[in-house]
């Protein structure tokens, strides 16, 4: 196990415990359901302003994710959350998150267009069947 699985599985067993899952101190589902406590979303703001107040930090972090998103394409996966594609898939995405993109609920029930009119999931286009 690396060391980015081992954190992450940490963070995901404190996130289930209740507990914030930065210091795994305090109890962040007093904070409404989030996985961080207020200490810790203080701390996490302020770092995230002081970074991007510096226009330099900004532009390095967008060519990450490019280079990330070029990274994935080429090797043949998702480029939003990396999951491997199947060969001669046709996108670039997942269907999971072609449906994110267009608008699918996250009940799974509906997806609307631009608009707010109900469309297939499938092709974002046409109307859905009646009874679908």
């Amino acid at each position: 196990m690396t060391d980015n699985e081992f954190k992450r599985a940490k963070r995901a067993s404190l996130k289930r415990l209740g507990l914030c899952m930065w210091c795994g101190k305090e109890d962040a589902y007093t904070m409404s359901g989030r996985s961080m406590c207020a200490d810790c979303c203080e701390k996490m703001k302020e770092s995230h302003e002081k970074f991007y107040s510096n226009p330099e930090n900004a532009e390095k972090k967008r060519q990450h994710a490019r280079d990330v998103r070029r990274k994935r394409k080429e090797e043949g996966r998702c480029v939003a959350c990396g999951v491997k594609l199947p060969e001669n898939y046709s996108y670039t995405r997942c269907n999971k998150c072609l449906a994110k993109e267009r608008g699918y609920d996250r009940k799974g029930k509906r997806n609307t267009d631009i608009r707010g009119t109900l469309v297939c999931f499938q092709c974002a286009k046409n109307p859905p069947m009646e009874g679908k």
